[in-house]
């Protein structure tokens, strides 16, 4: 099951087009700013806009890849927490996850 959340202001727009779906979002190509064995952050540009990318993969068997939250879920709803309590974020674009029988595939926002 794919959950994916697209932000209505970026619909229609290249920035919609490039994050339109979670496969479109790990189709993206950008400079690559940082990873580790679990994520990266990609850095790319859409006119004369910029964007950073964060995707999540499942990495070994962790207990969070089953129950409760991941840390992408977190990560999303924690940034648009803070958008609604007028706290200054990064815009979430768009955002969601990849589930297989319960467990967490992957994910990006």
């Amino acid at each position: 099951m794919i959950r994916w959340t697209l932000t209505p202001n970026y619909a229609g727009t290249d920035a919609g087009e490039l994050f339109g779906s979670l496969a479109d979002t790990f189709a993206a190509q950008g400079d690559r700013v940082t990873r580790d064995k679990t994520s990266e952050v990609l850095r790319t540009e859409i006119g004369m806009r910029r964007f950073y990318i964060k995707r999540y993969q499942a990495c070994g068997m962790n207990i969070r890849r089953i129950i409760g939250p991941n840390r992408v879920e977190l990560e999303w709803k924690n940034l648009l927490r803070f958008a609604r309590w007028g706290i200054p974020t990064a815009t979430v674009v768009a955002y969601g996850q990849e589930r297989r029988f319960g467990m967490f595939m992957r994910g990006a926002l």
